[in-house]
């Protein structure tokens, strides 16, 4: 994918949570990151066609055609671009290649798709279609999520509505990082079309998902950033009275990192308790915050 980038979450949930109280903003996997990277194969530029990618009696293996789709020009044919559409959407597996690798290599497909000279007009209801899809794998479905973000300033009017309506929806999704992604996706497209995206709803969708104790750990870290760094005084509120009770230490050190991010004096309380923890990682995750406050002048 190019144009709006994600950082890389899930690959080391607990390494990218510590450094929470450390870093800015958080999100979930990067749809243009691949599950298992393919070694390097040498193939020509000048030589691809989509068929001996995407097709089942094709004898590649999971690496060559990665590196393949990888090449593909930004001006593929009609033909060559429902081939590639038809390839994403299909549930079918490919000989030889694992359920990883074929994520992967449909998500390189769905990067070569975006990367068009022209959009194509399908590439949206490709996108819907597979994330509504149930059967469809969840993380592939986080990856059309994101797809339908980086494309949405180039989908047609039809195209935006239907995203702006997929978004919301998925923002109640109790699978994986799908949540997570969708009230991400949404914080920042507000940021360009505040009148199409409500700041209001992100926020209402974002404190849902914080407060909701069946939203996936990981949708729940990033909802908590969102809430946090759109409402700092009323999410610190909510904190306070949370903070102990919270089910997950992760939740408490992302807590603390939003907090030195965007916090205010009100928070300070918080902040101060949490440097006694006897848990070392959220005593220091507490001590940045701390820094951060003061740098701020919150202290």
């Amino acid at each position: 994918m190019t144009g709006s980038h994600y950082i890389c979450f899930w690959k080391r949930l607990t390494v990218t949570v510590l450094a929470l109280a450390c870093s800015s903003l958080t999100a979930v996997p990067h749809a243009s990151e691949s599950i298992i990277m393919p070694p390097e194969y040498p193939v020509r530029k000048d030589f691809y066609t989509v068929d001996i990618i995407v097709s089942d009696s094709s004898r590649l293996t999971y690496g060559e055609r990665y590196r393949l789709a990888a090449l593909l020009p930004d001006s593929l044919s009609c033909g060559d671009v429902e081939r590639l559409l038809l390839f994403v959407e299909k549930t079918d597996s490919l000989s030889l290649i694992g359920a990883p690798q074929l994520i992967a290599l449909k998500n390189e497909a769905l990067n070569a798709l975006g990367s068009q000279e022209h959009l194509p007009e399908q590439l949206a209801p490709t996108l819907a279609s597979i994330y509504r899809n149930s059967s469809q794998n969840s993380l592939l479905r986080d990856y059309a999520i994101q797809h339908m973000i980086a494309n949405y300033d180039r989908v047609n009017p039809e195209g935006k509505m239907m995203i702006s309506e997929l978004l919301l929806n998925a923002t109640n999704k109790p699978e994986g990082t799908i949540g997570g992604t969708a009230i991400l996706g949404l914080m920042r497209l507000s940021q360009r079309y505040p009148a199409v995206f409500s700041e209001a709803e992100i926020v209402k969708c974002s404190r849902i998902m914080t407060i909701n104790s069946e939203t996936p750990l990981a949708s729940r870290i990033t909802a908590i950033q969102v809430y946090g760094s759109l409402r700092p005084e009323e999410f610190a509120g909510w904190l306070g009275q949370e903070f102990d009770i919270l089910p997950s230490d992760l939740l408490r050190v992302s807590s603390l990192g939003v907090l030195g991010l965007h916090g205010s004096k009100s928070a300070r309380s918080i902040v101060q308790k949490a440097t006694g923890s006897p848990t070392d990682f959220i005593a220091s995750a507490a001590a940045t915050a701390q820094n951060r406050l003061s740098k701020r002048g919150q202290w």
